[in-house]
């Protein structure tokens, strides 16, 4: 098909509107002009239906949000009502059955004798004073009944208080008949619910919810001006009208497929330009080749002068063979030149390019040219094998994983369906049936079987069934069969809180023990009653040394009576139990949660997840209340305004939130002072409802176990009313009282408050107490309150400072960290960022950047918004060392892609055999991500831009 041919075939099925953006470049395309004019990257129609779709895609997306809105509020103010009105009747309904259960039936007795008689032992008797206000009140209250349902008037109801009778049980039955129509409307209004939804327009739309039906028009509205855009300008017609929400829900993806698919006319048409451009190209290099050809010297020059048209080329190719006669004159001459092309062409490919570049280069520079093949061959031949060469080692290992994890799975399940199928086989066998021993239906005059009998009796049937077992101790204790050996595996957790003396039974009921917790946790809370639990601190402010498990010498370890443990953990420390520890550490969403503990208490060994976005994790509160009568007043009500701004704040869920104190008094003036709060705030009180016991108010040493989003820390002591400040802080100054520091500042998840009145110049004693004494008593405690206003002022030079004093004093270093460290891990990342400097500039560059507890080699920051972007791994002695870098580094790859990082590995081997050609990969790839990176930042502009047009 000719050029002219394909073009009236294009053009004959295209809208008008957009033939005008194809009518410049036809002439290429057919062959009248060969001068290539650069396509736009998107055309005007093409950019206009592009801003079409999105615009149909963001009223649907609206649409779609108001529907769901709709759908929450309808269900948010039936169920409301609901429960308000049933929570009325439930009360009434209840004060009356308890007023009938301690008066008896006698109370409903309202005759003129039964009042007289009530009236005149109630001069002598308390209790028939109470008979008479009941039957009062079984009266009265109806009114906060009636209260409740006459908000609404879904649910018609008459009722019988205005009447006097003899007989109060009428108020009660007609109270319950209210509950029974209630019950009735609450099964049926969900169908009320789904006819509002089936057609959301003006004049089908609940009465109480105009905000929401002031969204309809403009919605329609928009959807009808694209509609007459689509019929006006490219012919396409909606299917059905859309005059309701839902209409237009519908009719929105069928707009969309048709709209887009006038995209494939501008695709079409770069494809067969750009073939077009490249059959041009390739007959102007066929001329070229022939010009630059060495056989050919300098005969053709000038021939091939640049030309305009296909027809000009075709009379280009009649100047050629008038070329070739040319060149047959002369070929007496070419003898020489064969017989040299000749041998040339005899010899391999290898010895031709050595020829060649001994001709060209190397006449003069045989010996260097020798040593640097000999320095390459030495290299080549000590390589080790096993070093990887590319990325397909570490992908095969991340293929290999997956398939690995779902075998283990099938053999899993295949094994153990294969157990319980063995073991009822072998239980039927036996002449027993399950049901017997299960006794499911409790047959007439017989017990249903106890757990404990169950597994006393059949216990391989019942672990073939229920292989893994969770219970506490106690109840391990009472059910299970005291047999030493009889679970494979016996696991405890939280085991620094667990007394030896309650789990040792249990213990010895597994062949293999593993016993997890932390020793720089609380021990069992026996260990703090001595103290008062923190309700009255002492007056000594001595601090007790502490004796950690580390701190401890082989023989010590040897000498100590097991029995005498102060835990679980602490008998397995002591028993020798092989020690393995936590590396990363998930729980805290920013660093900064669990910097402190990392530095103080753990030798900087737990790694942290990055944060996934920038905000302040810690808020340092200076509230300086008066601490009197072993509270302060003023933090109480901090800690209330506090709840109230984040519930306030809420937006797609309640976050779960605890408030710590440093004494029992000081919690029940906080849950006093909320409870006021609520009473005041009805919506406030909505949002704790609806926290329920995601929330709590604990002191210090019933926290551990806990964790929340939010940690709200009361500390409870400052200056006196006669200005004094008595450093009196009880058990969290003492001994191992810095393990309780260690927990509550470890309790957040996401965001932890400080409210303190500890005044700053005691607080800024800590350097001295942490020198004296190390991490632990009140210099440790100084110091967290330190680093918490360190980071709630985003002073990052002193939050630093503190980690490096904390780690320098801490009793608990497996390794020497290196997190001040600086400076790259081998001289192949040097050259690497060099040669990468040279041509993108260093400012974009740098080494060792540190996100959360992971290194990355090289990173390469956005071009517009300068952060870290690029991932760039150069394997060095890490890959080196073992076969399971491959692993780890698998796992740290995976947790950074989660924040955003792409990763590009170089390997030094193929960095060695060819720098030049890996270099301008890398720059390639970076090049890439640059321009993905653009082409993203404009289509989220184009995106704005229609949302404002929209509006």
């Amino acid at each position: 098909m000719s050029g002219k041919q394909w073009a009236d075939v294009f053009l004959s099925g295209l809208p008008a509107i957009m033939q005008q953006d194809f009518k410049s470049y036809l002439a290429f395309c057919i062959g009248d002009s060969v001068q290539e004019e650069v396509l736009p990257s998107t055309f005007p129609q093409e950019q206009r239906i592009n801003e079409i779709v999105l615009g149909l895609q963001t009223v649907r997306i609206k649409a779609q949000q108001l529907f769901k809105q709709y759908e929450d509020t309808l269900q948010k103010h039936y169920s409301s009502y609901h429960s308000s009105l049933s929570n009325a009747i439930s009360t009434y309904l209840a004060y009356a059955e308890s007023s009938i259960a301690q008066y008896g039936n006698s109370l409903l007795n309202n005759s003129s004798g039964a009042k007289f008689k009530t009236a005149l032992l109630s001069i002598f008797s308390g209790k028939h004073k109470q008979i008479k206000q009941t039957r009062i009140e079984l009266k009265n209250r109806i009114a906060l009944v009636r209260s409740a349902h006459v908000q609404k008037n879904y649910i018609e109801h008459q009722y019988n208080d205005h009447l006097e009778t003899t007989d109060l049980s009428i108020y009660i039955n007609n109270i319950e008949e209210l509950r029974q129509k209630v019950a009735a409307w609450r099964a049926q209004y969900p169908h009320t619910i789904s006819n509002y939804l089936s057609n959301i327009n003006d004049h089908h739309f609940h009465a109480e919810l105009s905000e929401l039906k002031a969204q309809i028009a403009p919605l329609l509205q928009k959807m009808d001006s694209i509609e007459h855009m689509l019929i006006a300008d490219y012919n396409i017609v909606p299917t059905i009208p859309v005059t309701d929400i839902n209409g237009l829900i519908e009719a929105v993806p069928y707009l969309t497929e048709r709209v887009t698919f006038q995209l494939r006319y501008f695709n079409n048409f770069r494809d067969y330009y750009a073939a077009r451009s490249d059959a041009y190209r390739s007959l102007q290099d066929s001329f070229d080749d022939i010009e630059s050809n060495q056989l050919t010297g300098n005969i053709t020059n000038g021939v091939f002068l640049p030309y305009i048209n296909l027809q000009t080329a075709r009379e280009l190719c009649y100047k050629i063979q008038h070329t070739i006669a040319t060149f047959n004159e002369y070929m007496s001459d070419f003898r020489i030149y064969h017989e040299w092309k000749s041998f040339f062409l005899s010899v391999d490919e290898a010895q031709q390019k050595l020829i060649t570049r001994i001709s060209i280069h190397l006449k003069d520079h045989w010996a260097d040219a020798f040593e640097c093949w000999y320095l390459y061959w030495i290299l080549t031949t000590n390589e080790p094998l096993e070093l990887p060469k590319s990325d397909y080692p570490l992908q095969q290992y991340q293929q290999h994983k997956q398939e690995f994890n779902q075998a283990q799975l099938n053999s899993i399940i295949a094994l153990w369906t294969e157990k319980q199928a063995d073991a009822v086989g072998d239980f039927k066998a036996r002449g027993q049936n399950i049901n017997s021993l299960f006794n499911k239906k409790g047959a007439k005059g017989m017990r249903r079987n106890s757990l404990r009998t169950i597994v006393n009796r059949e216990f391989e049937l019942f672990t073939d069934f229920f292989p893994v077992l969770l219970v506490n101790p106690s109840v391990c204790s009472s059910i299970l069969p005291l047999q030493e050996g009889i679970f494979d595996v016996v696991i405890f957790d939280e085991a620094s809180q667990l007394r030896l003396e309650d789990t040792y039974a249990a213990l010895i009921r597994g062949k293999a023990k593993i016993v997890s917790g932390d020793k720089h946790q609380m021990a069992p809370s026996s260990y703090f009653e001595g103290s008062g639990a923190l309700l009255d601190p002492i007056d000594d402010e001595t601090e007790d040394s502490e004796d950690e498990f580390s701190d401890r010498t082989v023989l010590q370890a040897a000498q100590l009576n097991l029995a005498d443990s102060e835990s679980l953990l602490g008998y397995a420390v002591d028993k020798g139990f092989v020690e393995s520890y936590l590396k990363v550490h998930y729980r805290s969403k920013h660093p900064y949660l669990i910097d402190f503990s990392n530095h103080a208490f753990y030798g900087n060994r737990l790694m942290p997840v990055p944060a996934k976005e920038h905000y302040t994790p810690i808020e340092y509160l200076q509230i300086d209340g008066l601490y009197e009568g072993q509270v302060n007043k003023q933090e109480a009500l901090k800690v209330v305004e506090l709840l109230q701004q984040i519930m306030k704040d809420t937006k797609d869920r309640i976050p779960s939130v605890g408030v710590a104190t440093f004494n029992i008094y000081q919690r029940n003036l906080i849950l006093e002072e909320l409870s006021a709060a609520r009473q005041h705030d009805i919506v406030f009180d909505s949002f704790m409802a609806q926290a329920g016991d995601s929330f709590f108010v604990k002191n210090l040493e019933n926290i551990q176990g806990d964790e929340r989003d939010i940690i709200i820390l009361s500390t409870t002591f400052g200056r006196k009313a006669d200005g004094s400040f008595t450093q009196n802080f009880g058990p969290i100054i003492q001994g191992k009282g810095h393990r309780m520091l260690n927990v509550i500042i470890t309790r957040a998840r996401s965001k932890v408050y400080v409210c303190t009145s500890f005044p700053q110049e005691y607080v800024g004693q800590y350097p001295n107490l942490i020198q004296q004494k190390g991490n632990k008593g009140r210099g440790i405690m100084y110091a967290y309150f330190t680093y918490a206003k360190a980071v709630s002022e985003g002073n990052d030079e002193l939050r630093k400072g503190i980690l490096q004093l904390l780690s320098q004093y801490c009793s608990d270093r497996l390794y020497e960290p290196a997190e001040f460290s600086l400076g790259s891990e081998s001289p192949f990342e040097d050259e690497v960022f060099e040669r990468l400097a040279q041509h993108i500039g260093a400012d974009r560059l740098e080494q060792q950047h540190s996100v959360g507890g992971f290194r990355i080699d090289i990173v390469v920051k956005s071009k517009t918004s300068h952060k870290p972007l690029i991932a760039i791994e150069c394997d060095g002695a890490k890959y080196h060392n073992s076969p399971e870098a491959y692993a780890w580094d698998n796992f740290r790859q995976e947790q950074l892609e989660k924040y955003g990082f792409i990763f590009h590995r170089i390997w030094s081997i193929k960095w060695w055999d060819d720098v030049d050609g890996e270099l301008r990969q890398l720059l390639d790839f970076i090049r890439q991500q640059d321009e993905e990176e653009a082409t993203l930042k404009k289509h989220v502009h184009i995106a704005t831009r229609v949302n404002i047009n929209d509006n």
